[in-house]
């Protein structure tokens, strides 16, 4: 059967079949097209009409909702004899680039911008100067990190009794291609929970949480694998995050220099210029929102007054209606099968991305041993300590390089000679590195003789070991027969 008529807005149909239709009343608004874009020098806004009499028709009609699935903006106002609730909205996203490592200790880093320094100004510091250049941004963020926690790689986390320590001397400036970046160095402790034994084996993360009014941006650093604790603190390695932007959603009255507008029932959202961090492309963001129709509105207009029929509707032309939906999220015309897909593509993805982290993790790990290969040359029999004046060489020698350890035995049958390169000594400073020689003022002499030297790196030890002992030497002398 086919049915020709000419479809109005107004729930009619110029046809002689419009026994197949049914208009379906309802006292809901219709909110999903707003009345008019707005734009000043300081905001963008919408701006819907709706009259007092229409709205207290129906208890949906007394909470307006519009979420923005583009930019991440939500609003939420309540009809109480004037729209109330927060109807200017703003939301930052945390953002992270980064920078190495080069202190093996937490380095909290923030990169020195315009917009951080606005919402800095906008959410916790009022005070904070127009010319914020002298300003180190990290020592304003610094009192809001909290929830110091060491990640293990079962996922578990170990944080009783970890505390943080950052001292105003380690509050500093540096540039990086022409941008400036501020930066303080943060001592943290190694945790005692129990089990807390295997932080030296098994832990991957150093995190803890940018918690501003609620609004949480979490950090991470890569706890260091071959040396995961110095002297009771996390040692890291690898690259720091560099704080750009951090989470926030900030909502707010913007209230009317016009006294009426503040009590009209038209309802009007506004986003502030001077917040927003995202991409519009010199455009207004809600033109562009509304453009790909990417939001959503309750009251829900599908509950609206519209028409119905139990009959497949086909067109020859394009439909077009203020009643008519073209909702993205309406048009999942294969139903479930898209969310199975969906659910496994997250799966996949969650898969891919554990992968990803580990290869990264591996890679950190990767260029860290590859400093330490920088330093410790190793030819043939022969372990050269790159920088120092000391080389050890015998076919007597023996080396263990492992992923978490070095250590090394050799005999020594050259003498040490100063080359007045350091301290001497323990009585006082002059030549070349040597052993400590017991006083005297001047470099330690070691006289020729056969030494056993040992050098051990490694977990259970900090820093480089060197120790030795003079052997002792027994002539044994045989007499001769009938002497």
């Amino acid at each position: 059967m086919t049915i020709k008529g000419n479809l109005k807005v107004n729930g009619t149909i110029e046809s002689a079949d419009e026994k197949y239709f049914e208009k379906k009343e309802s006292d809901q608004l219709y909110l999903y097209k707003p009345s008019e874009v707005l734009e000043d020098d300081e905001y963008w806004g919408l701006k819907w009409v709706c009259k007092e009499e229409d709205i207290i028709k129906n208890e949906k009609n007394k909470v307006f909702k519009f979420r923005d699935y583009l930019y991440g903006h939500y609003w939420e106002l309540t009809w109480d004899e004037w729209w109330k609730g927060s109807n200017c909205v703003n939301v930052c996203n945390a953002k992270f680039s980064t920078s190495p490592n080069k202190s093996g200790y937490i380095e909290f880093i923030a990169k020195h911008t315009d917009i951080l320094a606005v919402w800095i100004r906008e959410v916790i510091d009022k005070e904070l100067p127009e010319n914020h250049s002298s300003i180190n941004l990290v020592q304003k963020l610094y009192p809001y990190l909290t929830n110091w926690r060491v990640i293990m790689s079962d996922g578990s986390e170990r944080k009783k009794n970890i505390s943080a320590t950052c001292n105003n001397d380690t509050y500093t400036t540096f540039t990086k291609d022409n941008q400036k970046y501020d930066k303080c160095i943060i001592a943290i402790t190694k945790p005692d929970d129990e089990g807390s034994l295997w932080i030296y084996n098994d832990s991957i993360y150093v995190r803890c949480d940018l918690n501003i009014d609620d609004n949480i941006t979490t950090l991470s650093w890569d706890v260091n694998k071959v040396n995961a604790v110095d002297y009771g603190t996390m040692s890291v390695y690898g690259d720091n995050p560099c704080l750009e932007l951090f989470n926030y959603r900030r909502g707010k009255r913007r209230v009317f220099q016009k006294l009426e507008l503040n009590v009209s029932p038209n309802i009007y959202i506004f986003i502030d210029k001077k917040l927003f961090v995202q991409e519009s492309y010199g455009l207004n963001p809600f033109n562009v929102i509304l453009q790909q129709q990417f939001y959503e509105v309750e009251p829900d207009p599908r509950n609206c007054t519209t028409l119905t029929t139990d009959y497949s509707i086909y067109s020859s032309k394009i439909i077009w209606a203020d009643n008519i939906m073209s909702m993205r999220r309406d048009l999942n015309v294969v139903g479930g099968t898209v969310d199975d897909l969906g659910y496994e593509y997250a799966v996949l993805r969650q898969i891919v991305a554990m992968m990803q982290e580990q290869q990264r993790l591996q890679d950190v790990y990767n260029k860290y041993t590859e400093t330490l290969r920088n330093v410790l040359d190793v030819s043939g029999t022969i372990l050269s300590v790159v920088g120092t004046a000391m080389m050890f060489a015998t076919a007597l020698s023996a080396l263990n390089l492992g992923s978490e350890s070095l250590s090394m035995q050799t005999y020594r049958t050259r003498p040490f000679t100063p080359n007045n390169m350091g301290e001497g000594g323990s009585g006082g400073s002059g030549g070349g590195p040597t052993f400590p020689s017991g006083g005297g003022g001047g470099p330690g002499q070691v006289q020729p003789g056969q030494y056993l030297i040992n050098i051990g790196m490694g977990k259970t030890k900090e820093g480089v070991q060197i120790s030795r002992f003079y052997p002792t030497t027994t002539t044994i002398q045989t007499p001769a027969l009938n002497a």
